[in-house]
């Protein structure tokens, strides 16, 4: 029996042919389908995959920044043992979550789903490798407010993700907290009833192993149970602005904050880049890992986020150049369901070398 296709609604998911996008904000339909947003503006390059999670971390179904061949073993149960049956699997784990940046504007935390929202626009832009979002609304006290982000997983240098995060004032001064963050989330329980969910743990499997804080820096370090391996993750950050700021910042086992207090000016740009770094091994020592974070956050901050996005956009250049396919006739619709599935396949492979390559890619846990 054929399923009847679903068209999208051209008004909330226009049919771009380079980019895959949703306009306006539903706050029911953001709840209802967070889930699948997640997957369909995750970001990968191979080696390390972000799920489409909001920068303000709600709504979320299921949050997850997954690294190739980073796993935990798993016992396997069967009814009764025979020869030859394996008994234990793998399962990929999630990994602390960079994405997090929460708003305040005069006390109010920023909640897309729980904002006046004036106009909002999130796109998946397949020539530049980018999940781009703008939001305009208006504060609980009548300001106006832009915020831009721009976000990717770089297939340059395959252990670097990096954030660009803009706020405008537009009508009138305002108090701005903006906290970024680096947090570990206890992957989420599931019921048993989709086997194509990966298995969960009883236990905790991600071990803490220390910490690093050093100004606007902070580096996250664990140890699997099982497996053995070892886990850096951190984060830097620079920031760009006429307006008066001070920051602090703190850091425990499982988060870290680096907190700016601004007080924002009518019309003045408020310019926050974030960048992320992720590295495992199976062998050395755990300092050594915190080190390979270190080094890669060092070269993000030398090279700037415009650097690190011409070079995206060069590399994904390359791609379409010989991978790109057109179809005679073909709206715009079909032209970019084909393009999506194919930066699909350019996310899950290039830089996966040394590493299998997922039935998902990286956009998720589920196979």
């Amino acid at each position: 029996m054929l399923r009847e296709r679903l068209i999208p609604p051209p008004d909330i998911f226009p049919a771009e042919p380079w980019a895959a996008g949703a306009k306006g904000l539903d706050p029911k339909l953001a709840w209802e389908f967070a889930g699948q947003a997640e997957t369909m503006f995750a970001l990968s390059n191979g080696y390390l995959g972000i799920r489409g999670m909001p920068e303000e971390g709600r709504p979320v179904r299921e949050p997850g920044v997954l690294l190739n061949g980073f796993y935990e073993f798993r016992p396997i149960t069967y009814g009764e043992f025979a020869y030859g049956f394996p008994r234990v699997g793998q399962s990929i784990l999630n990994c602390p979550d960079g994405t997090i940046v929460k708003l305040f504007v005069d006390g109010e935390p920023f909640v897309p789903v729980e904002a006046d929202v004036l106009s909002c626009h999130r796109s998946l832009d397949f020539k530049a490798g980018t999940l781009d979002r703008e939001v305009v609304w208006a504060t609980p006290g009548g300001r106006c407010m832009r915020l831009r982000t721009s976000r990717l997983v770089s297939f340059e240098h395959r252990h670097l993700a990096a954030i660009q995060y803009e706020l405008i004032p537009e009508e009138a001064d305002a108090d701005i907290v903006i906290s970024s963050e680096l947090t570990y989330h206890e992957p989420l329980a599931h019921d048993g009833s989709d086997p194509r969910l990966a298995a969960g743990f009883v236990t905790r499997v991600l071990q803490p192993a220390g910490n690093l804080r050093q100004g606007r820096r902070a580096i996250l370090s664990y140890v699997t149970l099982r497996s053995g391996l070892i886990l850096g993750c951190g984060m830097d950050h620079v920031l760009v602005t006429e307006c008066n700021a001070i920051e602090d910042s703190s850091c425990g086992d499982d988060a870290a904050a680096v907190v700016f207090k601004i007080r924002g000016e009518r019309g003045r740009p408020i310019r926050l880049w974030k960048y992320l770094a992720y590295h495992y091994s199976n062998s050395g020592d755990v300092a050594e890992v915190r080190s390979q974070v270190a080094w890669t956050l060092d070269r993000a901050v030398q090279d700037g986020f415009d650097s690190i996005q011409a070079h995206q956009h060069a590399e994904v250049g390359r791609f379409w150049k010989r991978a790109d396919v057109e179809v005679e006739g073909a709206g715009r619709r079909l032209q970019q369901v084909i393009r999506w599935n194919l930066f699909q396949l350019l996310q899950a492979t290039a830089r996966a070398e040394g590493h299998g390559i997922g039935a998902r890619g990286l956009t998720g846990r589920t196979y």
